[in-house]
């Protein structure tokens, strides 16, 4: 009984326990919110490095790897690359690869595939990620693409030839080809010797030889008098009759079978079996003198373009007609040498059809070809004062580019620039009527959209009949741009054989220890805007290097060069090679393109 009572009592405390236990407590009283001591702040991401291996790197991409630390506190919502050849520490403003979103874990390595860059160039690359509190980049670090070396199978040397044997020494001073696969060379040498087969006079002669397709003459016409002689300027017309402008030292000089009564420049047309048809002045005398015909052109029927200087007030007959000078005098009081230029249009039995002055105050100084259908492209300079055309005076001094029709009117005329330094270095036509301009060799000038640099400082520019551009490209200096029947260009370039030459993507590496002169042909695709190949003469064992180049294609598409070296070898390839005996000799090489 005293257990059943201990026992009821023990489960009644147990039971008021639980009930006091279970009883609602009342909320507390607010409390106030306090800050953490140390707060978590999201910050920009972090990256530690960016890496690239040469395996990685071609002439047109490059993979770069970055890491990234951390995200900041915050997610990431782009990350990857950027890119600049210019800008030291580039942007996303500048090239970029956008990777997305990157959520980790970190730290995170990834990869870029840098494209289309440019072949041996430097870029400045490095790493970016952001978030929401901003963008961060990585240490910058440089890339540079591999060169592209041309291959071997585009074009190589074909064969290798010396003209001029015997001489004391001979030169080239133009080349060209015409529609049947030949060549014409025009040039000068002193004393007796031969011209391939051809033996030549004594003294001071100039000479025009045609070439067959290997570079092999087919016959010579010589220039001879008692004092010195030169053939210059050479022109074709569609029927293949050759025009020649011939520089006669002294009176009774000979060409072909025609004799020269005075000394002075003249013109000589010349059929494609090397016939003298005439030589003709056209009337050019200032006073006493036979003016010089400067340079010379004949459009697809045989019309002539010839252009004379006339210094100061000086008073010029050309054909029947006369011309006078503006200027006060050659030399004017600020010590400026005064000079205007008149172009003329003979027809081709040697009656004139018009002249147009270029006047103005100082020196006018034209550049002019003419299309086959007889419009003229000119290139003129005059910085002492605004020039006239045929009395038409152009907007300002500068350089211009201008048309003149077939019957002489000027077309139109375009700015070229109004401040030195010069800017057009001359100007040659298509057959197709567009118009080619050939800058100065200077960095940082302009013409038709390219800009010269000091890798590159020579414009090639092609402009359309109305003088809107169609292309232009700056490329390293050098000689005898030309152009083939489906508008791809060539170009002649020299420099140190020790000197590694890029042109475009393509680099030749250096050859040493052979501290010689080098010639590299070149071919450029307008179209597709890249250099297609480019081939270097291998050696030369003479004193100097070669110089004086001139190259044409001709109708089949076979490049010819022409050359002046010193006496010894020429070595183009490993089995080219031609030598020279004289002084200093011409030599001419073919290209085979496969």
């Amino acid at each position: 009984m005293k257990k059943q009572l201990i026992l009821s009592l023990s489960l009644f405390s147990l039971l008021a326990i639980i009930l006091v236990n279970c009883k609602k407590k009342e909320d507390p009283a607010p409390s106030t919110p306090t800050t953490p001591t140390n707060p978590v702040t999201a910050t920009a991401p972090t990256i530690d490095n960016t890496t690239t291996g040469s395996s990685d790197i071609t002439a047109t991409s490059a993979k770069v790897s970055s890491t990234l630390s951390a995200n900041g506190g915050a997610a990431i919502s782009q990350h990857g690359h950027v890119w600049s050849e210019t800008n030291a520490a580039p942007t996303t403003a500048d090239a970029k690869t956008e990777l997305g979103a990157a959520s980790g874990p970190f730290p995170l390595k990834f990869t870029s595939e840098l494209k289309t860059l440019k072949a041996n160039t430097t870029y400045n690359v490095r790493a970016y990620a952001t978030n929401d509190k901003g963008t961060t980049y990585g240490t910058a670090v440089q890339v540079k693409t591999t060169a592209v070396t041309p291959a071997a199978s585009l074009a190589d040397w074909k064969t290798a030839r010396s003209l001029g044997e015997g001489f004391d020494f001979t030169r080239t001073n133009d080349l060209l080809a015409d529609n049947n696969g030949n060549f014409y060379l025009s040039g000068a040498y002193n004393k007796a010797g031969k011209i391939g087969k051809f033996s030549t006079g004594s003294g001071n002669g100039g000479f025009v030889a045609k070439l067959d397709a290997a570079g092999e003459p087919l016959w010579v016409i010589e220039l001879t008098g008692t004092s010195s002689n030169d053939v210059y300027d050479l022109d074709i017309d569609a029927a293949g009759n050759l025009y020649a402008a011939l520089s006669a030292g002294t009176r009774n000089t000979t060409f072909g079978s025609f004799t020269l009564s005075n000394s002075g420049s003249y013109m000589a047309k010349i059929t494609p079996d090397g016939k003298v048809e005439w030589v003709r002045s056209f009337g050019l005398r200032a006073g006493s003198s036979t003016l010089s015909l400067g340079a010379t052109h004949v459009d697809a029927q045989g019309n002539c373009y010839v252009i004379e200087r006339i210094l100061g007030n000086q008073k010029a007959t050309i054909g029947t007609t006369t011309v006078t000078g503006s200027d006060p005098a050659w030399v004017l009081n600020n010590g400026t040498e005064g000079w205007d230029h008149v172009i003329a249009r003979f027809d081709p039995s040697g009656k004139l059809l018009w002249s147009r002055l270029f006047s103005g105050t100082g020196q006018q100084d034209i550049y002019f070809d003419v299309d086959p259908n007889g419009a003229v492209y000119v290139g003129l300079r005059s910085f002492d004062g605004v020039p006239s055309v045929g009395g038409t005076a152009l907007t300002s001094s500068g350089e211009f580019l201008l048309k003149l029709s077939s019957g002489g009117s000027l077309e139109w005329s375009k700015n070229i620039t109004t401040t030195k330094p010069y800017h057009i270095n001359g100007i040659s036509c298509h057959s197709t009527g567009e118009f080619v301009v050939r800058s100065a060799a200077i960095s940082g000038i302009s013409i038709g959209g390219a800009t010269t640099t000091s890798i590159n400082p020579l414009i090639l520019a092609v402009f359309r009949q109305d003088g809107s551009t169609k292309w232009a490209t700056a490329m390293p200096s050098g000689g005898s741009p030309t152009f083939d029947n489906s508008g791809n260009l060539y170009t002649v370039h020299d420099g140190p054989r020790n000197n590694p030459f890029t042109i475009g993507d393509i680099t030749l590496p250096a050859q040493t220890p052979e501290t010689q002169y080098y010639m590299v042909v070149a071919k450029y695709n307008p179209m597709q805007n890249k250099w297609l190949w480019a081939i270097r003469n291998k050696s030369v064992t003479g004193t100097g290097g070669p110089g004086s180049a001139f190259l044409a294609i001709s109708s089949t598409g076979i490049p010819l060069l022409s050359l002046s070296i010193p006496t010894g070898d020429i070595q183009f390839s490993n089995t080219i090679k031609a030598t020279m005996s004289s002084r200093f000799g011409v030599i001419t090489s073919t290209i085979e393109q496969k």
